[in-house]
């Protein structure tokens, strides 16, 4: 399974957009109107409307890792907030026979649609300076509540909002808190970037070590950004400083953070465990990660890494 950096949990996309309205949208400010080129799935919506909805509105795509795990997360929001008119939203630029494609595979509860000419992005991701997906908005009686990851405390947000508690101050709260997540998570993206120069030449290990101190203090609130820095140890035996230990700690404590219950992570750790020759560890944990994925697609990968693992001798 290929993996890349990407700012956790985004992927980060560059989008060329025709030229139309934009707002420069902040908290509370009136919420622009979708204008969706068709409504794949689910009755359309009225985002503006004074009717007490909740509108969640995320912007995600089919070949987004953290947009696919997100799904099961939206389900899980529907089936138990969708009688208290909670309304969820998800919205991409792809094609329609893309996204039907992956409607065959994947389950989506919610109402999906497809934006028309990127003027959804522009005017709620582009317009509030977000550049990667999945990310969400929050929208009530034709206001914005909330915009953030889904993985941040969508939940609560969701939870206080429908029992009435959420407040303006808490909203400009969460905003800052999510800015403050983003930029250390730009930071991290960074020093793992970095600590793979240093050990593609294997030059400098006391600069790439430090690097690793720096990466396993920040890392705690993105296990997925350092199981990703543990894969690409793991799996790349030309680096001439290739230090397994560090893997084998990085891929450890991405685990611990995680439950043991995300596949991607377990398949992380497996490689380490491989690269270490333990095989038989090894493989115990890549079939746990496969028994977790929920994508067929992921689950085809993970496969192939299983019987690479197994015809090796």
């Amino acid at each position: 399974m290929r993996k890349f950096f990407f700012l956790f949990p985004l992927c980060v996309i560059l989008l060329l957009t025709g030229s139309v309205d934009t707002f420069a949208l902040e908290l509370l400010d009136a919420s622009p109107a979708l204008r969706i080129a068709k409504w794949l799935q689910g009755a359309p919506v009225d985002v503006t409307a004074q009717d007490d909805r909740l509108y969640v509105i995320e912007f995600w795509a089919t070949w987004c890792p953290p947009c696919r795990r997100s799904i099961p997360e939206l389900n899980a929001l529907h089936d138990k907030y969708s009688a208290q008119n909670v309304v969820i939203i998800g919205i991409t630029q792809e094609e329609e026979e893309t996204v039907q494609n992956f409607l065959k595979e994947q389950e989506m509860k919610y109402t999906v649609a497809l934006d028309q000419d990127s003027y959804c992005w522009k005017n709620y991701a582009e317009s509030s300076g977000v550049n990667g997906i999945p990310h969400a908005f929050l929208v009530r009686n034709g206001k914005l509540w909330w915009e953030g990851s889904p993985f941040d405390n969508l939940e609560k947000v969701i939870r206080d909002m429908v029992a009435g508690s959420y407040s303006a101050e808490e909203a400009q709260k969460n905003r800052e808190e999510a800015r403050l997540s983003e930029e250390i998570a730009q930071l991290l993206e960074l020093w793992m970037q970095e600590y793979l120069v240093y050990a593609n030449f294997g030059r400098d290990r006391a600069s790439a070590d430090a690097l690793g101190v720096r990466i396993l203090e920040k890392g705690t609130a993105f296990p997925e950004m350092m199981g990703i820095l543990a894969w690409h140890i793991a799996e790349n035996d030309s680096l001439r400083y290739r230090n397994l230990e560090f893997a084998d700690i990085l891929s450890e404590k991405a685990c611990s953070l995680t439950e043991y219950k995300d596949p991607d992570i377990l398949d992380s750790r497996a490689k380490v465990l491989f690269a270490q020759g333990k095989r038989k560890e090894a493989i115990e944990l890549q079939k746990k990660a496969i028994d977790l994925a929920d994508n067929e697609e992921v689950k085809e990968m993970l496969l192939e890494g299983l019987q690479e693992m197994q015809e090796t001798d």
